[in-house]
């Protein structure tokens, strides 16, 4: 543990010294993993590319926007890989991005998550197997089997408008991230660490995990720059889901992003009895480059450092 927090703090370091990019929506990259073939990925934002990057059509009737109510877009998925789904309008330009997490991975007698009773989640079957999906929006929900945007459009108004999060069993019911940070700190997002190479992050009604012992641990957080803009957000759900789209942060990372004095202890238990999950989501170019505040974030780190040392010694 000592050395991953050393090198955070090299990152930390290093990433300060780079001017990072606008954070304009030009972008779609996922995943934050250091040295590894899925490290910010860049996804398709057109159905064109998406095929000619190795992607298909998951529904046998493609061209079914409405998945029969369950969610709105065309989705694709890598060849036989349904970890991450991307969804596309009826125009052929990315809409929204999901989350699939395999029912037999996460559901056993160590994990006391209640997936019932948090409408983000949600269930499909392919090819047997049965998922949680969660599914995200990157327009109004309401346009994409509707109007759609054009490729144009798209080059002209970036990835998307906002972030939406399906919060029930149809698109209609949904959890919008506040595009400030300010306003979501307001909505109940708290307000926790910045780190590079992610951003400052918000994450979703955090008090309710110490309040129901992490069986009500909202599976979503928001991801904003120095200015206080939404450049990205990320999924987070409890269990150890092998698939190299997916990060699995370690206790002290965990507490580093959550802070020492906010991070509730069953997310540190559930941790350690099943692992923790996650995908960051960035609509900016070379995410990789992205810096936090010098003071604030070394400040941060050291602390929870000295927590980590004081507990073990």
């Amino acid at each position: 543990m000592n050395k991953f927090v050393l090198a955070v703090v090299g990152l930390a370091f290093c990433s300060a010294v780079v001017i990072a990019d606008a954070p304009a929506w030009s972008d779609l990259r996922g995943s934050f993993l250091i040295l590894k073939d899925e490290s910010f990925a860049q996804f398709p934002r057109t159905i064109d590319d998406a095929e000619a990057g190795g992607y298909t059509a998951v529904s046998s009737t493609p061209n079914d926007c409405s998945n029969g109510g369950l969610f709105n877009g065309i989705q694709y998925t890598k060849t036989n890989d349904y970890s991450v789904g991307l969804l596309y309008d009826i125009g052929g330009v990315i809409a929204g991005l999901q989350m699939l997490i395999p029912h037999n991975t996460v559901l056993n007698e160590n994990s006391t998550l209640r997936y019932g009773d948090i409408p983000m989640y949600n269930n499909v079957t392919y090819n047997d197997v049965v998922y949680f999906i969660l599914t995200t929006y990157f327009v109004n929900p309401s346009t994409i089997c509707s109007r759609g945007r054009t490729e144009t459009e798209l080059e002209q108004d970036g990835t998307g408008s906002g972030v939406w999060i399906q919060n029930g069993t149809s698109a209609a019911a949904s959890v919008q991230i506040p595009l400030s940070r300010p306003v979501a700190t307001s909505k109940g997002w708290t307000e926790n660490n910045c780190f590079p190479a992610m951003g400052y992050h918000n994450f979703y009604m955090l008090d309710q995990y110490s309040r129901t012992n992490c069986q009500l641990m909202q599976p979503i957080f928001g991801l904003y720059n120095a200015d206080d803009e939404l450049h990205g957000f990320g999924l987070i759900t409890p269990g150890n889901i092998d698939n190299p789209r997916f990060e699995h942060p370690p206790d002290t990372a965990i507490k580093m992003i959550l802070g020492s004095d906010k991070t509730p202890q069953c997310v540190i238990d559930l941790e350690q009895r099943i692992g923790i999950t996650s995908l960051h989501v960035y609509f900016i170019p070379r995410p990789y480059l992205w810096t936090c505040s010098v003071t604030r974030t070394i400040g941060n780190y050291f602390q929870t450092a000295r927590n980590w040392l004081s507990n073990i010694g």
